[in-house]
């Protein structure tokens, strides 16, 4: 978390808070010393949102998981890949 403000603050300047969350990151909402909100722009939920799809998506995983090993899903190695668009730039 980029910054902490409580409640009191919040409501004194709620603009300048969602400000700052769009170009910072979240901002931590506290009371009485304790974080009981967040204040999150809305690009960091629709990216959050996304992922969540990603994770929920066994294709999207199983496609992950070849590429971590290096793999395509066509089973061509990344390196083969990378060579056959060089050629086709190229050629």
């Amino acid at each position: 978390m980029n910054a902490t403000v409580s409640v009191s603050q919040l409501q004194d300047r709620a603009p300048a808070v969602v400000k700052q969350s769009e170009e910072s990151g979240p901002v931590s909402i506290s009371r009485h010393g304790k974080v009981v909100a967040f204040v999150i722009s809305k690009a960091e939920v629709e990216g959050l949102l996304e992922t969540i799809e990603v994770l929920n998506s066994p294709q999207a995983m199983e496609a992950i998981r070849a590429a971590t090993n290096g793999q395509s899903e066509s089973g061509k190695s990344l390196a083969r890949l990378e060579e056959e668009l060089t050629n086709e730039e190229n050629g």
